[in-house]
């Protein structure tokens, strides 16, 4: 699973190739530079299975050669949110760093301005998701939270049916590694999610050091020209992060789907 989980960042703009190559879950699939910085690490667990596997090769005496076409069948967690939201965790997941002025920065900076990324729509301020794009769910990985409440967290459960997007809009601030996601809309359904948690830090008041998991996946589009009865997607991009942890990822089982990705 970690291996789907590439990046072009900082853009998601892709450039590809004028024949197609591969399925849209390869790398090979583009032109961009990409890296695997920033994916889960190997302690996270995976809360998708692939089902099955196609490959057609352009030639019987080559079955290591090049292919005709490729569908991965995945069965995972899938959540909905609407473009704004979206595009809002897009942006955030490809920012690009803040200016420091140190050496190693300066370094990093200069080896950096040579990517063909950072030629292409940085930061993703032009891209928008297709309409019926999705999140499936790959990987939970278990990080520390506290809790700012005393002595019990707050926690929201079997909320209303998946559709929509992120955090409640009645929900209050939550914020991970800094970051607040409170304007995201309405709570993921069927998984406690915790309000008011924080990444512990030690000595503070009413501190609970307790084990929750962020998410990590894909971001994917419905492939133009399929109908609803053998709907396949598209990789768009990948996801570290929803802007929130959940108390126990068994309940995302709740929100599967069986997906075919081309």
């Amino acid at each position: 699973m970690r291996g789907l989980l590439w990046s072009t960042y900082p853009t998601l703009t892709l450039s590809k190739p004028t024949l197609w190559r591969a399925p849209s879950w390869s790398w090979v699939s583009n032109d961009n530079e990409v890296s695997y910085k920033g994916i889960p690490p190997p302690n996270s667990i995976p809360v998708a299975r692939v089902l099955t596997s196609q490959i057609v090769t352009l030639s019987a005496i080559a079955p290591h050669g090049e292919i005709r076409s490729a569908t991965l069948e995945i069965e995972g967690p899938v959540c909905e949110f609407d473009k704004k939201a979206t595009i809002w965790l897009m942006q955030e997941e490809n920012k690009l760093p803040e200016l420091e002025d140190t050496p190693e920065y300066r370094n990093q900076f200069i080896l950096s301005t040579f990517s063909k990324n950072l030629k292409i729509d940085v930061g993703c301020q032009s891209w928008e998701p297709p309409d019926g794009h999705i999140f499936l769910i790959l990987l939970a990985t278990p990080v520390k939270v506290q809790s700012n409440e005393a002595p019990e967290s707050n926690q929201v459960s079997n909320a209303s049916e998946l559709s929509g997007s992120g955090l409640g809009a009645d929900s209050d601030s939550e914020t991970i590694n800094g970051e607040d996601t409170k304007h995201l809309d309405e709570p993921t359904p069927n998984i406690d999610i915790d309000k008011k948690t924080r990444v512990a830090e030690p000595n503070s008041e009413f501190s609970t050091n307790r084990d929750h998991y962020s998410l990590s996946g894909l971001v994917l589009g419905p492939v133009v020209g399929t109908t609803h009865s053998d709907l396949k997607y598209e990789r768009l991009a990948r996801f570290t992060s929803l802007g929130f942890v959940i108390s126990d990822y068994r309940g995302l089982a709740k929100v599967c789907r069986k997906l075919s990705i081309v």
